[in-house]
């Protein structure tokens, strides 16, 4: 299968991550972002900042669920025990 290390470390337990064509994963825990977003995909450093708790800052063009146009958003991480939430934040006008 294809997996490339990368240098980003678990923020659940501390291991490394490795990159597979769709996620960063635990090479040991069950922790794992995947990589696309409504139809955008995450960059390494987006990942990277996430994992360091902070936002990936605004990024450009997630598409609606409608097929009808995109939107922006920053995207939000938080553990929670054994769960991994995402959270789009709007910068509404």
């Amino acid at each position: 299968p294809f997996e490339n290390k990368t240098n980003l470390i678990c923020p659940k337990c501390g291991k490394p991550l490795v990159k597979t064509p769709a996620s960063y994963k635990c090479s040991e825990c069950d922790f794992i972002i995947w990589s696309r977003i409504c139809e955008k995909t995450l960059t390494e450093a987006q990942v990277a900042r996430l994992i360091a708790g902070e936002q990936t800052g605004v990024i450009k063009g997630f598409k609606k669920k409608d097929g009808k146009g995109t939107y922006d958003a920053t995207v939000i991480m938080s553990i929670n025990g054994d769960y991994v939430n995402f959270k789009l934040e709007f910068n509404n006008k």
